[in-house]
Order: C-alpha cells, then structure tokens, then sequence
C-alpha cells in the first residue's frame, strides 16, 4: 500500500482516502486502524512536497452518499 501510495504523488494532482463506517475500525479492528495511519503519515510528504492535496477522512457512521459519490466520481 505504501508503495502504491507514494507511486500515486507522482502521477496524479491529489489524493483523498475516505474510510466510511470507521468507528466499527476504531472499534473491532484497531491495530490496523493505528497502521493505516502510521502508512498515511509516512508517505504524506511526498504529495506535500509536490504541493498537491493529501487527505486521511475518517466517516464514523455508513454513509450511502459515500459510496454513491465515489461511485459516481469513477464512472465520469
């Protein structure tokens, strides 16, 4: 993932990673919560460097409306 991550602040003009229902993450599963995040930290500087948007979104509860714009973002 990291290295995929890292690949990506070069090809493209920004980055969001949206995690919808974290809290049954941050609940059940928080050592790869505290992994994830300890991953998005360490690449993060080199979309920083490049001055392009970088961005770690936590939605705590289901959100339909997630996966529908994302849905619909990759279907443009």
């Amino acid at each position: 993932m990291l290295d995929d991550l890292i690949t990506l602040a070069h090809q493209e003009s920004g980055l969001i990673i949206v995690i919808d229902n974290a809290w049954t993450l941050l609940g059940e599963r928080r050592d790869e919560l505290c992994d994830l995040i300890e991953a998005f930290l360490s690449q993060f500087r080199h979309w920083f460097e490049r001055r392009k948007p970088c961005y770690l979104c936590f939605q705590m509860e289901v959100n339909p409306g997630i996966a529908r714009f994302f849905r619909d973002q990759l279907c443009e």
